[in-house]
């Protein structure tokens, strides 16, 4: 197993002790021992700021495994997210291993941690790309994960992980409404200010999809007059919103979708008072001003 960083020689040789000792030991001599003794050795191995690689043999994989259920296993993971050998990893795909591993124990209660480091941004970009993703999934939205693509796309799909796998909506605890939209809010703050191009598009994806779970509340949809014929519809929930306008008493009308946390601006044929729909339910009416556009 090649090393996370240079110069972790020390971290190095505890996994590879605790490594060695986890494999030469067989099941049965492990039930024997004492519980406490054997947590105590298996969060050692995590200790040496190590992650298991993307597809890995045993005994890694028991270990990791193994310490979902020790009283050491969430604070191993806290360690393990907040560690420099971790925050400076390059390759990504081994940190989303992090939410393999201790995703059905420990997601909910490392998502404070978890939070603050999105919104710090710190870390390479392979650590901030996986938090965004890990942030996502603790909300329990890898129903229909979104990843971007190099032609500037949303793709749904499955992500790196197998369907059925990592704990879904029907396997994570029941999740408060006020973390989920928190958790949309973190991610938007990234799309505004990640410091690449590719990761702003790929907190934006994952902001889709984690807006996907928040119910549409039709007093965030706003219509206001602009000038002319041109009236605006701010959408502040976090999914796209179909509306309906239509020109009261004329046969001027038409529909679209208007996108999340967006502003859309549409043209009207005839002069009149402006209704919008969401499905039958009418939302606002407007007057035209008939002002002049400038």
């Amino acid at each position: 197993m090649r090393h996370l960083t240079r110069g972790h020689e020390g971290a190095w040789l505890v996994l590879l002790a605790g490594s060695l000792a986890f494999g030469a030991v067989g099941p049965a001599a492990l039930a024997a021992q004492d519980t406490a003794a054997r947590c105590d050795s298996l969060a050692a191995v995590v200790r040496g700021q190590r992650l298991p690689a993307a597809v890995t043999p045993d005994p890694m994989d028991a270990v990791w495994a193994g310490l979902r259920g020790c009283p050491q296993g969430l604070e191993a993971a806290r360690e393990a997210v907040l560690s420099p050998a971790v925050l400076n990893e390059p390759d990504r795909e081994r940190i989303t291993m992090l939410w393999l591993w201790f995703g059905l124990s420990y997601q909910q209660r490392l998502y404070d941690v978890v939070r603050a480091q999105v919104v710090a941004g710190v870390g390479g970009e392979a650590y901030r790309s996986a938090l965004l993703e890990g942030l996502a999934v603790m909300v329990g939205s890898n129903e229909r994960l979104r990843l971007a693509t190099a032609d500037g796309r949303c793709l749904s799909g499955f992500g790196v992980y197998p369907t059925g796998f990592v704990s879904g909506a029907d396997s994570l605890p029941t999740v408060p409404a006020g973390r989920v939209e928190d958790a949309a809010a973190v991610l938007r703050q990234r799309e505004l200010t990640a410091p690449s191009e590719r990761e702003r598009l790929e907190a934006g994806c994952w902001r889709i999809t984690v807006g996907e779970m928040i119910p549409v509340r039709n007093d965030r949809v706003l219509l206001t007059y602009m000038c002319g014929t041109t009236f605006r519809v701010r959408n502040a929930n976090y999914n796209e919103v179909l509306v309906r306008w239509e020109v009261y008493r004329t046969d001027d009308t038409a529909e679209y979708h208007a996108g999340g946390l967006e502003d859309s601006f549409f043209d009207t044929g005839e002069v009149g008072t402006v209704r919008l729909f969401i499905g039958n339910q009418l939302i606002q009416t407007k007057a035209n001003g008939k002002r002049p556009c400038r």
